[in-house]
C-alpha cells in the first residue's frame, strides 16, 4: 500500500461518521499536466475498495475550470470545476524535496495539481525563474503565491504524508493548507537532510 491508499481509509471513517454519505464523495487526481492516472494506478495509489466504491476521475489541465482570479505573481487561478465548487474540498499529498515550490504536499495539491495549462505556464515559465533554488525552502516566492491561491480556493483540510526510506508514513499532519504543510516540511527537513562532506580529496 502507499502512503495515500493508508491515510484515506480514516479520513472515510470521519465523513462517515459526520454523515456525509460514499455516493457524495469523489476522489479527484491531482497532477497538474502529467500523465493520467489508469485503472492500476488509482488501485495503487487509493487502494482497490475505494476505486471499486467511490467515484475516482482523472485531472484534465485543458478543459472544465472555474476561474477564482489571479494570484499576487498574476497566475490565474483556474481550477477543476469538480473541485472549486465543491461543498468540502479535502487534500491529501505526500511531502518530498521540490526545487520549485520547496517541498511537495499542501498547495502544490491546487496548483499545479488541479490546474489548468494556462495557470501551470506562468507558474514554471515565470514564477520559477524569479525564485531559483528553492527547494527544501518553503518560504519562497512560488510557494509563498500558489498558498494565496490555495486561500482562494478555500480548502477546508490538507492532510500531508511525510514518508520514511521505505515509502511508508513516517507523520501525518493535517489541518490548515499552509499551517500543517509547515509542520509537516519541518520534519521532513530532519529526516530528509544529508550531511555532505566538503573539500573531499576523492569523490566516488
Amino acid at each position: 500500500p502507499t502512503p495515500i491508499s493508508r491515510v484515506v481509509p480514516f479520513v472515510l471513517q470521519e465523513l462517515r461518521a459526520a454523515g456525509v454519505k460514499d455516493e457524495q464523495i469523489l476522489f479527484q487526481g491531482s497532477f497538474g499536466s502529467h500523465a493520467a492516472m489508469n485503472q492500476q494506478d488509482m488501485v495503487l495509489k487509493l487502494g482497490a475498495d475505494v476505486v471499486a466504491n467511490f467515484a475516482c476521475w482523472n485531472h484534465d489541465c485543458f478543459h472544465g475550470f472555474t476561474d477564482l482570479g489571479q494570484t499576487p505573481e498574476g497566475i490565474p487561478v483556474q481550477l477543476n470545476s469538480r473541485f472549486a465548487e465543491a461543498d468540502l474540498k479535502i487534500c491529501i499529498s505526500g511531502v518530498k524535496k521540490h526545487g520549485l515550490a520547496g517541498y511537495g504536499g499542501g498547495a502544490k495539491a491546487i496548483i499545479p495539481g488541479v490546474a489548468s495549462f494556462d495557470a501551470l505556464t506562468p507558474l514554471h515559465r515565470i514564477v520559477n525563474r524569479r525564485h531559483e533554488t528553492a527547494i527544501c525552502y518553503v518560504n519562497n516566492g512560488a510557494r509563498l503565491d500558489i498558498e494565496h491561491a490555495a486561500r482562494m480556493a478555500e480548502v477546508d483540510m490538507s492532510i500531508n504524508i511525510v514518508m520514511n526510506a521505505h515509502r511508508e508514513v513516517a507523520g501525518v499532519f493535517a489541518g490548515d493548507i499552509v499551517d500543517a504543510h509547515r509542520a509537516a516540511c519541518k520534519t521532513a527537513h530532519a529526516n530528509y537532510h544529508t550531511d555532505l562532506p566538503e573539500l573531499a580529496d576523492v569523490v566516488i
